[in-house]
């Protein structure tokens, strides 16, 4: 989610304040042929000077606060792959070949039809112009006037969604929507800050519970029959905490003489402890494989050590996990 509020900061921005490559042309008709020539020689530089590439993409977000108030979160980081797509796709040359034979509207790349574009409607602050390929299909491009010169920056597919395009109330809508996109930022940034926050006490106080809950006085033998062999692990459990815990999840590390970490088992026990108090620990697992059974056997005459702390209590019905389990905060 920030990602995409920073995204729409960004592409507003970039509308509302344009950096210029280069002068903007003075009228609509003079950027749609100057379009038509960085189309032809792919120079993507002057293309997104003319054509305000992320603006493009959030046109319909921003249309339809204009008509309903509400702020799209449907625009974002998958519109940003667009953009990049029709960038790459300007630099190949891919979009203007395809232009030429679209039999859809809505890809108004094509050179000779911006060349010969319309002015279908023009105020003192945006232009509408008609782009035709080939086979006569239409699209409409709709060029804004900036402090530099003019600009596009929304296409339709119909002429009825360019003069909305082109209405003083979307314009009027570009700078209310950057300013409801700010607003939504600061009040996301604020909501993830005190989630962050309550769940960095949440990590904290199931660190306090899950470090009273200790597994001390670590005990193995190995126990063979006609048909297995098992790991004995015999101990106690304590607990620190002052109602009853119930041990879940237990993490056991092995180390080698030299202190590396040579395998770790994850066991899942179900052990009540009393309150300030303790109870005894017993598992039994089944060793398969010759390397268990070798690092088993290692264990049991003590050449190998074990450490093993709880990794999953619950606390008076309530689940503690390292990363707080059932004390996290809810979004």
């Amino acid at each position: 989610m920030r990602r995409f509020f920073a995204y729409c900061g960004l592409l507003l921005a970039v509308f509302l304040f344009p950096a210029s490559a280069g002068a903007l042309p003075p009228d609509p008709e003079q950027a749609a042929e100057e379009l038509a020539r960085v189309i032809a020689d792919k120079d993507i530089a002057v293309f997104q000077n003319l054509v305000d590439v992320p603006f493009l993409f959030a046109a319909p977000a921003i249309l339809h606060y204009a008509e309903t108030g509400k702020y799209a979160s449907w625009v974002g980081y998958q519109d940003s792959l667009n953009a990049d797509k029709l960038i790459e796709g300007i630099a190949t040359g891919e979009f203007a070949l395809e232009a030429a034979d679209a039999r859809t509207s809505g890809n108004p790349w094509y050179p000779p039809g911006l060349e010969k574009a319309l002015v279908v409607k023009k105020s003192a602050d945006s232009a509408i112009i008609a782009v035709d390929n080939e086979k006569g299909i239409r699209t409409w491009l709709i060029f804004y006037r900036t402090e530099t010169g003019w600009r596009a920056g929304a296409l339709a597919n119909r002429i009825r969604l360019a003069e909305s395009y082109a209405s003083a109330g979307f314009l009027k809508a570009v700078q209310d929507y950057a300013d409801a996109g700010t607003r939504i930022a600061a009040e996301e940034e604020k909501r993830e800050r005190v989630y962050r926050e309550k769940l960095e006490k949440a990590v904290s106080a199931a660190k306090v519970i899950l470090d009273s809950v200790k597994i001390t006085d670590l005990r193995f033998s190995v126990e063979k029959d006609d048909s297995s062999t098992q790991l004995v692990i015999k101990g106690a459990v304590l607990n620190g905490n002052s109602q009853v815990a119930r041990l879940s999840q237990l993490c056991m590390r092995i180390t080698d003489p030299q202190g590396k970490v040579v395998h770790s088992y994850t066991f899942n026990e179900h052990i009540n402890i009393p309150p300030n108090g303790s109870a005894p620990l017993d598992i039994r697992t089944g060793l398969s494989s010759i390397e268990s059974r070798e690092r088993a056997e290692k264990l049991a005459s003590g050449t190998y050590k074990a450490t093993a702390a709880a990794i999953c209590v619950y606390i008076d019905g309530n689940l503690v996990e390292e990363d707080g389990g059932s004390l996290k905060p809810s979004r």
